[in-house]
């Protein structure tokens, strides 16, 4: 009897949640996150994998599933480098650090099995790579963010000398 949540509790819970991140302005920066990672990312992703698969059929020859997942994980890591470095730029608005960098590459790890195994189901029981890529990339969202939120640009900020200074090979 009092276990079970009525209707009306999970819509003010709900609601006191939207509230909550609309005062605080936490809507702004997971709108900002879409855009880089969602908006922009998803679709430069896709179209890297795609221009690789092409420049590799151009010539070397069809690919093997050996040789295309070594395609999607460098393709991962690119994607990866380009949105720290857009929302360091744009959502979060802070300086690129070489500690952010790391933390973003553990948040990534995590997507990384979760975005690798659905990416993989969805080819085998499909074979469309532009599906499997979509599914897989989406399917680890939100843990991402969560990640990052909390600990890679949650943290204090470093020490000066840990940032990223320009000439530096990220």
């Amino acid at each position: 009897m009092g276990l079970q949540p009525s209707l009306s509790n999970l819509k003010g819970a709900a609601r006191r949640l939207k509230d909550d991140a609309w005062a605080s302005g936490e809507h702004r920066l997971f709108t900002r996150y879409i855009l880089v990672s969602g908006v922009f990312g998803l679709p430069a992703s896709i179209a890297m994998l795609q221009l690789m698969v092409w420049l590799y059929g151009a010539f070397v020859g069809e690919h093997s599933r050996l040789a295309l997942n070594a395609m999607w994980i460098v393709n991962f890591e690119i994607g990866l480098v380009r949105n720290f470095l857009l929302h360091c730029a744009y959502t979060w608005r802070t300086k690129p650090t070489w500690k952010r960098l790391a933390n973003m590459h553990v948040a990534a790890a995590g997507a990384f099995v979760i975005d690798f195994a659905a990416f993989n189901i969805v080819l085998l029981m499909t074979d469309v790579i532009l599906f499997a890529q979509v599914i897989g990339a989406s399917s680890g969202f939100l843990c991402n963010f969560l990640y990052n939120r909390l600990r890679t640009f949650g943290a204090p900020e470093p020490a000066a000398d840990d940032a990223l200074t320009e000439g530096s090979v990220v």
